[in-house]
């Protein structure tokens, strides 16, 4: 049985990728191959970063004027500067935060939630299918491929919403072009709306007598909607 054999839980423990090529390499290499393979993409992310240029303004302004030989006189940074600041900016600061100011308690205890969700999702989603629709391991895993198109959905949403809502309310606010911090939420509050539906859509048809295509597509919707809230 699939809670017999680590095989089959493993792949569900990565997010997008590890799923999706887990139950191929799985059946070649063994189970810790669902580690090796997310190992494997992040040295590539790394390595295309490595050669990336330095973006952050305060510390070109640094290396220029260590080049030059001369101070660079720039202000203080808003992140602090000595160990005292930076604790107290980073970590003292926001635990009060969390305790007295109500919308960062309730954000905080929502992506929480969020977080708990997804991951009991992923490790959920290859048992039902196995169980139900007597999926292999390498089908399970392939519905995944459901998830990676929740996430470029995510990800092109997220931009639009950027693109066309946000420079509306700039234009309407009278705040020097700086919009209401409320409507940086309107993605989360799309993406709430969708991992409600999702979870309804899951549940209520991952059965037989519901083609397998209805709860691999709930799951894209649930994907999506949760990427949009961590954005």
């Amino acid at each position: 049985m699939w809670y017999d054999s680590p095989t089959s839980i493993q792949p569900s423990s990565n997010f997008f990728i590890g799923p999706l090529v887990g139950g191929f390499v799985v059946t070649d290499k063994g189970w810790r191959w669902t580690s090796w393979v997310p190992l494997m993409l992040i040295a590539v992310v790394y390595g295309f970063g490595g050669m990336m240029p330095e973006t952050y303004p305060r510390e070109i302004l640094r290396r220029r004027a260590r080049k030059a030989g001369v101070p660079h006189n720039l202000p203080k940074a808003q992140s602090g500067v000595t160990i005292g600041e930076m604790a107290h900016l980073t970590i003292v600061q926001p635990v009060v935060m969390l305790f007295v100011d109500p919308i960062t308690f309730f954000s905080t205890l929502y992506v929480a939630f969020i977080f708990g969700t997804v991951f009991q999702w992923f490790i959920a989603v290859p048992p039902v299918l196995m169980m139900t629709y007597n999926f292999t391991l390498q089908q399970a895993g392939l519905a995944f491929i459901a998830a990676i198109g929740g996430a470029v959905l995510a990800a092109a949403s997220s931009v639009l919403i950027e693109r066309v809502a946000y420079p509306r309310e700039v234009k309407k606010s009278g705040h020097k072009g700086i919009v209401d911090i409320e409507y940086r939420f309107l993605p989360a509050i799309l993406g709430s709306i969708f991992i409600t539906a999702a979870l309804f859509w899951i549940g209520w048809t991952a059965k037989p007598s519901v083609r397998w295509a209805s709860p691999v597509l709930g799951t894209g919707l649930f994907v999506w909607g949760n990427m949009m809230i961590l954005v």
